[in-house]
């Protein structure tokens, strides 16, 4: 029980014996004393319940300055966000370069095929002798006329056996003649062309990446440099937070410590009087009533 309550037990019979018992001057300055410290510790947690509220205005004001200088409002989740963000860039770079570097690879390779491939491709054809068709027409032609002499004279007639002598001639001159020849088609050859289209895709899918990678490489060294840049401002702001957090902290103890001081200071004024509690009830027996 607190020093408080126990003195308000006092009555005046026990606060008159008090009295005296002590000297008069004495016991003004017992019970003067006490009302003193109480006062001057509250003025004291009063003084210093305003420096700390003082200093954690001017530490807010301060933090505030900084946060809307550099845009940053929670050192951690910044720091956090600048790093996740190189770290991404970084990603960016090496995956658009890696992707460059084998269609580079696929492009070299292709080029190189490309100037082994013929422009042209032959293909063997064959076809009839134009000797040996004319021969063909001109043998079908005495055939037809030595047909026509038998239906004057019979095979055994002068003009009949020299149609076959003719016929014989160019069927001899037909046997010694090459019934087909292959000749050797030229055409374009069409790998040339789809080689040409893969690598002109190639190349613009390679100037695209290039195009990618020199926004990427930019968009890294921006990560870096934003990095580098708000580390500098870094401590400072930590420690800004730190103080401002602690002097938030400080205030709440010191208004703890006010509240209690004056709760004391208003018990000095307006004891409480405790009563103690009454004792335990005798037992008593009923009484018989007579008749």
């Amino acid at each position: 029980m607190s020093s408080s309550l126990q003195r308000s037990r006092t009555t005046p019979h026990t606060r008159h014996n008090l009295q005296k018992r002590c000297p008069r001057p004495t016991f003004a300055i017992f019970t003067g004393n006490r009302r003193a410290e109480l006062d001057n510790a509250l003025e004291f947690a009063r003084l210093r319940l305003a420096e700390e509220n003082t200093k954690l205005k001017a530490a807010e004001h301060s933090l505030a300055v900084l946060r809307e200088k550099v845009r940053v409002y929670n050192s951690e989740m910044a720091r956090k966000a600048r790093l996740d963000e190189k770290d991404h860039a970084e990603k960016e770079v090496q995956a658009i370069s890696s992707q460059i570097a084998g269609a580079q690879s696929r492009l070299n390779v292709l080029l190189v095929e490309r100037s082994h491939m013929p422009k042209f491709l032959e293909t063997p054809t064959i076809t009839t002798n134009a000797q040996a068709d004319a021969l063909n027409e001109k043998l079908a032609d005495l055939q037809n006329e030595r047909a026509a002499l038998l239906l004057k004279y019979n095979p055994t007639h002068p003009a009949v056996k020299q149609q076959d002598e003719l016929i014989a001639d160019v069927q001899r001159r037909l046997d010694r003649v090459t019934k087909t020849q292959v000749i050797a088609v030229k055409t374009r050859n069409p790998s040339i062309a789809e080689a040409d289209k893969v690598i002109s895709e190639l190349k613009s899918s390679i100037a695209s990446d290039e195009t990618l990678l020199v926004k990427a490489n930019a968009r890294n060294q921006a990560a870096i440099t934003d990095l580098v840049h708000y580390g500098n401002s870094e401590p400072r702001q930590e420690n800004l937070e730190s103080s401002v957090a602690k002097a938030r902290e400080r205030i709440a103890f010191l208004t703890k410590d006010v509240d209690d001081l004056n709760i004391h200071k208003q018990g000095q004024h307006d004891p409480v009087t405790i009563v103690s509690p009454a004792g335990t009830a005798a037992e008593v027996s009923p009484r018989s009533v007579k008749i």
